[in-house]
């Protein structure tokens, strides 16, 4: 090869050496005259076999008439053909081509240079698709973008970035404060502090929740997202997204007032309650001068209320109290439904009892007017307890016990009252607690005792029955009266499993005594009112008869005035599906109820038993004496028996025969027996007592 300006030889190394494809054409036939290694390699030819052909031969047949076009014409040089594809042996390309005319052997020519853009081209493709995605999904996409050049100071926002906060786009403008001055003043702070996190590269990425100002003038929730491009250590630009997360939040808010709060009222319930008591419990221990007070709150007989009344209008009358109460708690303080009746107040800062006493009054002030319910006025009260934390309580559970505690204690005390925790009445929980214990293990272990008192005829002086008083021995304490352990039983809800034991074990004793050939006449046993409301007393009393082989008329089954007439039409039910068996009823502590006459006349009893306390009082006190006669009368009327119980004198004795009483039993006839001393009575005949009758 020649040229005029270049050395033969150094021409020669600089054309096959070249990493490009070169071709030397003849510039009149277009012939192959040489070709480099590159070129050889590029269509996978051996040189031999390309000298001589055409360049035409290799590319596309479309694209035929172009390339020989542009190699005919002239000035042509350094302009770049293609793209077209050209025909290798390995695998097509897309190529370009430009020229440069040479001397080659004394002959006009020029080289061709082919250069593969196969990778260009679909890179440029994929960038071309990429930014089209780019545009669709940035039009499409739900979520506003922004892009902030930290350098320049300026923002774009994408057109859905404006459009979630009510703009055009364009209206925001491209600096940062068209973005940070919209968001909320409480929120801002915040934001600005997690962009400054990540630009310090502290944290991996942004992400803020905040509330932004809609240009309709009401707060939009938002979430963006976003990381930074780096320069060394400077952040030189930000973008991310904007989200609307307005209904997610309204969601959440949902999903916490359900977390925290009751339903049926709107106040807090007890696992915000709880929650907060342990903030506080937690400050009063680390700061001396800090202390509060927590209140518990119980309706006083809610329970019958609701049951009279039914569950909607005792769920009106709960919100009711809940709105009572918040009219007296300040804004700073804690008002919770704990669950059913109960209210918990935590009066924060509150740590004097006068302070204390003086916001329990206000509360229980609150229920100095009637409730509606059902169309009718009732009087409801509250029981309050009130406990003081000075610093002293290391346990919010303990805090709240004790506030437990002194309510239990104002309802003993005759409710609608409060009552201020102190250790005594702690210690007087642990013992019931322990008692509690005990009388478990003593039903289980069998140490409960049935003492017999006889119930007298004040016709003959015959013993007609027995009244069946359980007694407990207790291992360590000896004999423990009733008084001492039945309040604890009905509390605790035992005295359902030892008045089984009672309804067993004196059918059982009054069939071993007819067994014997004695008389025992009835045997009474007394029903409390958790064993008749569990709607499973005919069950007991059917078992019981079955199992002792007893005939239903040699019992008789006590119940409390009051037990009888929380729920007189529950009782008339129980009666006469019972009467069937032959058990005969008595009505216990008649005079100290509000019993209705139509409701005795329809429960049919057997007896009714004249309380203790008009029957001490006979002898001396007229108005007693008018109203044993007057309740005799009303049992005749009835065609039922009546009772004169705790009878201890003879002119109290006198007096109840004077009026017609039928039966009588008390102290001046026997204190309660055990079986076997009762059984001795039964066979002896004894009428130590006919004297004092006749």
């Amino acid at each position: 090869m020649e040229d005029d300006s270049i050395a033969a030889g150094e021409f020669r190394q600089l054309f096959f050496s070249n990493p490009q494809a070169l071709f030397v054409c003849d510039a009149v036939t277009h012939e192959i005259l040489e070709v480099n290694d590159a070129a050889s390699r590029a269509f996978g030819v051996p040189r031999e076999r390309l000298v001589g052909g055409a360049i035409i031969d290799f590319i596309d047949e479309e694209d035929r008439p172009q390339l020989e076009e542009r190699l005919a014409a002239k000035a042509l040089d350094a302009e770049v053909w293609g793209p077209w594809l050209f025909h290798a042996t390995e695998e097509d390309f897309l190529g370009v081509c430009d020229r440069r005319s040479v001397q080659f052997a004394g002959r006009a020519a020029f080289i061709v240079h082919v250069r593969d853009v196969t990778t260009e081209i679909d890179r440029e493709r994929q960038l071309k698709e990429s930014e089209q995605r780019y545009d669709i999904a940035l039009r499409g996409a739900n979520d506003g973008i922004w892009d902030w050049d930290l350098v320049g100071n300026r923002v774009y926002y994408s057109p859905r970035f404006c459009e979630l906060l009510g703009y055009e786009q364009g209206e925001l403008g491209d600096s940062p404060e068209g973005w940070f001055e919209k968001v909320h003043p409480e929120d801002i702070d915040q934001l600005m502090r997690e962009i400054d996190l990540h630009q310090q590269r502290i944290t991996p990425r942004l992400k803020a929740e905040y509330r932004v100002r809609h240009k309709l003038g009401h707060d939009v929730w938002m979430l963006t997202r976003g990381v930074a491009v780096f320069e060394g250590d400077r952040a030189v630009r930000m973008a991310g997204s904007q989200t609307d997360i307005n209904d997610l939040k309204a969601n959440e808010e949902r999903i916490l007032q359900g977390a925290f709060y009751d339903r049926l009222t709107g106040l807090a319930n007890r696992s915000l309650f709880m929650d907060r008591l342990s903030f506080l419990v937690r400050r009063a221990i680390t700061s001396a001068e800090y202390g509060f007070t927590v209140l518990f709150i119980d309706l006083d007989r809610f329970k019958m209320v609701n049951e009279s009344y039914g569950h909607e209008s005792g769920d009106t009358l709960l919100a009711e109290a809940g709105t009572r109460f918040a009219r007296t708690v300040s804004a700073g303080d804690t008002l919770a439904r704990l669950g059913g009746d109960e209210y918990g107040v935590i009066l924060d800062g509150v740590a004097d009892v006068a302070n204390s006493i003086h916001h329990a009054q206000a509360l229980l002030d609150e229920f100095s007017e009637p409730f509606s319910v059902g169309g009718d006025e009732v009087v409801l009260h509250a029981s309050i307890g009130v406990a003081v934390n000075d610093g002293r309580y290391m346990r919010s559970d303990d805090l709240l016990r004790d506030a437990d505690t002194a309510m239990y204690r104002a309802k003993s005390k005759g409710r609608a009252r409060y009552e201020v925790f102190d250790e005594a009445m702690h210690q007087e929980a642990v013992a019931i607690l322990r008692l509690e214990t005990d009388i478990r293990r003593g039903i289980t272990a069998g140490e409960f005792q049935l003492f017999y008192q006889p119930i007298i005829s004040l016709n003959d002086g015959a013993i007609v029955g027995s009244e069946a008083l359980v007694r407990w021995n207790h291992p360590e304490r000896g004999l423990v009266g009733p008084v001492e352990f039945i309040p604890v039983a009905e509390e605790s809800g035992l005295i359902v499993s030892l008045g089984e034991w009672i309804m067993y074990e004196a059918c059982r004793q009054s069939r071993e005594w007819i067994d014997q050939g004695l008389k025992p006449g009835s045997v009474s046993v007394n029903l409390s009112a958790h064993q008749f409301k569990s709607g499973l007393v005919q069950e007991l009393i059917r078992g019981a008869l079955e199992s002792a082989g007893l005939e239903g008329h040699h019992l008789h089954v006590e119940l409390t005035e009051s037990a009888v007439m929380d729920d007189p039409e529950q009782a008339i039910a129980i009666f006469r599906e019972l009467e069937k068996l032959g058990v005969h009823f008595v009505i216990d502590d008649f005079g100290t109820g509000y019993s209705s006459l139509s409701y005795l006349k329809r429960l049919r009893v057997g007896s009714l038993k004249i309380d203790r306390s008009f029957v001490k009082d006979l002898a001396t006190d007229a108005e007693n004496a008018a109203l044993v006669a007057a309740v005799i009368a009303l049992s005749h009327s009835f065609r039922a028996q009546c009772v004169g119980e705790g009878v201890e004198t003879t002119e109290q004795l006198s007096f109840l025969r004077l009026l017609k009483c039928d039966l009588a039993q008390g102290y001046l006839f026997s204190r309660p027996v055990p079986a076997p001393e009762f059984a001795e009575m039964l066979r002896s005949g004894v009428k130590g007592w006919h004297r004092l009758l006749f």
